[in-house]
């Protein structure tokens, strides 16, 4: 599998949250968790990190994509939904991350883009269709 970056490599843009954004963002996160607890959604992809991390940086880093795109962020969004405008976004912790696809899952012909990063400070690798 080939990735197709978006801009030139190399040039891979950081964003950085404010702490506002980070509240907001950890906000929309929790919602999400609290949501699958709720309807008793078990995890779809487990983490040894724990799930509450996973939402809360997941949504943290569709947030950094959005500020980067100028794209208005739903935040908790809907269950399924797009995670940015129309794009989906594929989130890991190591700077040196992959972009993993999932093709059970994963809806065709979207484009998904990697962010790795952590705590308020996201760097946006590149993406796949």
């Amino acid at each position: 599998m080939n990735t197709l970056p978006m801009w030139e490599q190399g040039d891979d843009p950081v964003v950085v949250l404010t702490p506002s954004e980070m509240a907001m963002g950890a906000n929309a996160g929790a919602q999400r968790r609290i949501y699958n607890i709720v309807k008793k959604h078990p995890p779809m992809f487990p983490s040894a990190r724990g799930q509450w991390h996973e939402d809360i940086e997941g949504a943290l880093a569709e947030m950094a994509l959005a500020k980067h795109m100028g794209v208005y962020w739903q935040g908790k969004g809907s269950v399924r939904g797009p995670d940015v405008g129309d794009f989906e976004v594929r989130w890991t912790p190591w700077e040196t991350g992959k972009l993993v696809l999932h093709e059970k899952t994963d809806k065709p012909g979207k484009r998904y883009h990697l962010v790795t990063g952590e705590y308020g400070q996201y760097t946006l690798r590149g993406w796949y269709t």
